[in-house]
This record gives C-alpha cells, structure tokens and sequence, in this order.
C-alpha cells in the first residue's frame, strides 16, 4: 500500500519504566518528535530504521500524559540522538513539562507513523527491539491503525503508551523475539557453483548491491549484516528408522569443545525439511554410541568435511521476513580434490510481532532467489537453483574415496 502524500514519522520519548514496568501516571513526560519525511514508499512497513544522523528533527512536541502542560518547539539543533542518549533539547523539554520529575531514564521507546487521512491521520505504533550507537530498529505492533487522530493530541498517545505496555514482556528481550514462519522447517534453494568459485568475493558484491538499493525493498539485516564460518562437519546419514531418515552432523568448536548438533529429516533433496538445530555442551559420548544410544538410529558415518562459508542477512522491511544469502565451500578433508561450492538461498527468521503470512515468506524467498540468479549471471554464473544437499554430494564421491569412513552405528 503506498500513498501520494507520504506518512510521518514520529518518535516519542518517554521514560523506559513507562513500558517495562509501569502503565504511565497523568504526570510523566512525553517528548514527541517529528522526522524529516522517511524515504520508502510502503505507509506502513513492518519495520522502520531510523538513522538519527540523517532523519533529523523538524518539530518537538513535549506534554505530560494527562495533556495539562503542552510545550513546542520548531528550532531543534542537531539530531535528537547522541549515542544512546537523547539530546539535551529532548531532556530540556520533558524538563519543561514535568519539573519535579528526573530525566536520566528517557528513550526512545517507540515511532509512531501518521499516515494522511483527510485532515486527520490514521497512526500505527512500531515499538523499538534493538539499537546501536547511530540508529534504532522499530518493529510495528499495531494490526490497525489507532482510530483517526489530530497528531497534537493527547489521547492516540496514552493508547500508544499503553499498547506499549502491553507487548514490553514480548519485545524487551535482546533478540528474542524472533519468530518463525515454517516452525521446525527449512526451506532453502541452492546454486551449485563451479568448484573454485570467489565466494567471498561474491558474498561482498551481493552485500555491496543490496546495500546500494538493488533489492528494493529489502535491507541488510539490522546488526547482522555479514557472517564468516570455518568449520569441521562430521555427518551420518541415518539409514533407519524410516521415519528418522535424513542425517545428522557434529560441528565441534575449534574454542570451548562445544558440540553443535544440526539434524534433518528427508528422504529425497527438497525445498522444505524438517530441521533440528542442538547444542549438547561438552559431548564425552563417541559420535557413533551417540547416535546408537541416544538418538536410537543406526547410521552410516560419511567423509568428513571442511565448510567455509560467508553469509549475507537481507531482511524485508514490508514484513521483516529475513533471508540467508550463502556462499560455501565444502572440501573432503581426506580428499580435498573433492570439493563443492554452492550458494543457498534460506529463509531464516523473521523480527515481528504480528501473525506472519506464510505465502507471502515463500513469495519473499522466490523473490530473493531471482535476484541472486542475476547477481550470479551478472558474475558470469550460470546455474539453476535445485536443491542438491550436502549428503547428496558425500554420496555421489567414489567409493574409493570413502572406503576407510563407511562406518555404521547400529
């Protein structure tokens, strides 16, 4: 949904216990601040970033919750942000409406987004889940819009307030608010690449485009940009039961002794598998009673392999659907003449509060795969997108390559 006229941007700051603790009392500041016009098209995204540096201040609205003192300003120097803090002119107006309170505990708590009706506005809340030095990540948690409101007043922003409230236990924890469209499922495309391709270089010149706009609509993930992994797979494929069929790797820490423990459940290449991802510590047990023992299969141990891999995060701002885009090479240690490169194309997660549409994450994810099939072509790649698995790879080296590893947990 885009409009003519574009939306606003307001960011209010009130103090945090407002919203962790409390429901606001009639004489706590509000300090209202109105942006500069944001730059994307949709009304009302999912997600909003807002850069203090370059979203700066127009208007400054302070009032006390229950509206008895109202102070305004249209002079406003500077951004309203310095690092984590806010700006003197944010703390000097919640001071003027509220002189006995104390102001070390103001944030930025929320942005509300006005969007033109008539003379009025219809206004969505988007509550902030993480931030840096520079900016602030808001995800909207309003399915509809609060009723039609005059921007000056003050009762659409008690209603904020308490919305607020309402979803803090949600929200206010660092990252853990993520949800998932597919639970318990991966789906992922794959491009299987020449052996020796760049990945680093292609994992850079993919982040490079998004980050100049050329996947509209989509974002690097917010502090999540890029990713760098070297590691050691040691996988069996599980031959029995049938439902149990699939394979489970061990991927050891090189620090610590930690063993990851990545399972998926199939029985021929797909889009979707069912997936488990476990940390089971310090794992004294031998892989092979392990999996007699424990998880009750009998296995078949493949070559070992080494996997480098460089990830890019893109993340769509309509919905906050957040996509994998990633380059591997994997190397049979005992081999390394055998060696695959692929690009997967994952949906990852995704940072919302509301109900997630899952046709529209699979639409998103087709999405993200066309355009990584012309960034591919674009770097002289032709490939098709499959869904060509690790252990289809370990299964298709000769077999005299893989004598000494066919080992079998019963």
């Amino acid at each position: 949904m885009t409009h003519q006229t574009p939306p606003t941007d307001y960011v209010i700051f009130t103090k945090a216990d407002l919203v962790a603790d409390r429901a606001p009392a009639d004489g706590d500041p509000i300090v209202v601040v109105e942006l500069t016009p944001p730059t994307d098209t949709h009304a009302t995204p999912n997600t909003i970033i807002i850069d203090w540096a370059s979203r700066t201040p127009v208007r400054l609205i302070a009032r006390s919750v229950d509206g008895e003192r109202i102070s305004t300003s249209d002079a406003i120097p500077g951004p309203i942000m310095d690092g984590l803090l806010p700006s003197t002119a944010v703390t000097l107006a919640a001071a003027a409406v509220s002189p006995s309170r104390t102001y070390d505990g103001l944030a930025p708590v929320a942005v509300a987004r006005a969007v033109p009706a008539g003379d009025r506005h219809e206004v969505h809340i988007y509550q902030i889940v993480d931030r840096s030095l520079t900016d602030g990540c808001y995800i909207r948690i309003t399915a509809e819009p609060l009723e039609p409101a005059i921007i000056d007043g003050a009762q659409w922003l008690t209603t904020a307030l308490h919305t607020l409230h309402r979803s803090a236990v949600a929200l206010n924890n660092h990252q853990m608010y993520f949800t998932k469209a597919f639970p318990g499922q991966e789906l992922e495309y794959k491009f299987t690449l020449p052996p020796a391709a760049p990945i680093y270089t292609l994992a850079l010149a993919a982040a490079t485009e998004v980050r100049a706009g050329g996947l509209p609509g989509f974002v690097l993930a917010y502090r999540d940009e890029f990713e760098s992994w070297d590691y050691v797979s040691t996988l069996y494929r599980i031959d029995a039961p049938d439902e149990a069929r699939g394979y489970v790797s061990f991927i050891a820490t090189a620090v610590g002794g930690r063993v990851k423990q990545k399972r998926k459940w199939f029985t021929q290449d797909t889009l979707a598998r069912r997936e488990e991802i476990t940390d089971l510590g310090e794992l004294a047990t031998p892989y092979e009673d392990y999996l007699r023992d424990e998880l009750r299969v009998t296995a078949t141990r493949m070559p070992r392999f080494r996997r480098i891999r460089y990830d890019i995060t893109v993340e769509s701002l309509a919905t906050g659907n957040i996509f994998g885009v990633l380059f591997d090479r994997c190397t049979v240690i005992d081999h390394p003449n055998q060696v695959m490169c692929q690009c997967e194309i994952e949906y990852i997660r995704s940072r919302r509060a509301l109900p997630i549409d899952q046709r529209t994450c699979a639409a998103e994810l087709d999405h993200v795969l066309q355009w990584t099939s012309r960034l591919l072509a674009g770097h002289g790649i032709d490939a098709d997108p499959t869904f060509y698995s690790k252990l289809s790879f370990l299964q298709s080296i000769p077999a005299q390559a893989t004598t000494s590893h066919a080992r079998r947990a019963t």
